[in-house]
């Protein structure tokens, strides 16, 4: 039986590179982590990736909308009041 984990954000910032910004709650629990928009849930961290076929960008609001409490991007998307962006440089 596989165990659910829930992680501070701010946990997880401590490892990520000095110039990454994080704009929005700073204090959220995360469960779950999701580079599909469509596996993202409530409590997830959403990951929006380049790759050659799309940009995980378009689905930053698909993922917000099935429950992402923060997501990480490359580019700063607007995202609501209660999602916490976190602008990474690649």
């Amino acid at each position: 039986m596989e165990s659910e984990r829930t992680v501070a954000l701010e946990s997880l910032l401590r490892t990520l590179a000095q110039n990454t910004r994080v704009i929005g709650p700073g204090r959220v629990a995360v469960n779950a982590l999701a580079i599909d928009s469509r596996a993202a849930r409530p409590g997830s961290m959403f990951i929006a990736l380049r790759g050659e076929q799309t940009d995980g960008h378009r689905y930053i609001a698909q993922a917000v909308e099935r429950g992402a409490v923060a997501v990480v991007m490359e580019e700063l998307c607007e995202v609501p009041a209660h999602v916490t962006a976190i602008v990474v440089p690649d």
